[in-house]
């Protein structure tokens, strides 16, 4: 599994990267907003070409390897996410009170 932070320089590039090789990848440090280049591997909008799926991620396509997966996580207590990150993703909240 590869850790980022979500304000990596090398975030764009190590996302790309683990698309097409099929790494897990954990960011951290998200807050409460998450990129909009970011919603098309939150929403899964593949496409099969050639019988390969692929992926639109910063403007470019990429095979996408079926092991991919993207975990994203803040420190927020009680985060409030926008509605198209809510409708997209599985919140599991590990807050202990």
């Amino acid at each position: 599994m590869v850790s980022l932070k979500m304000g990596d320089p090398t975030l764009k590039k190590t996302l790309e990267m683990s698309i097409e090789l099929g790494k897990p990848v954990m960011v951290t440090n998200i807050g409460e907003t998450v990129t909009p280049v970011m919603y098309s591997l939150l929403k899964k909008e593949t496409f099969m070409h050639n019988g390969v799926h692929m992926i639109k991620f910063y403007r470019k396509t990429f095979r996408l390897d079926p092991d991919f997966k993207l975990f994203l996580l803040t420190n927020a207590q009680a985060p409030h996410f926008d509605v198209n990150i809510t409708n997209a993703a599985t919140l599991v909240n590990f807050f202990v009170t």
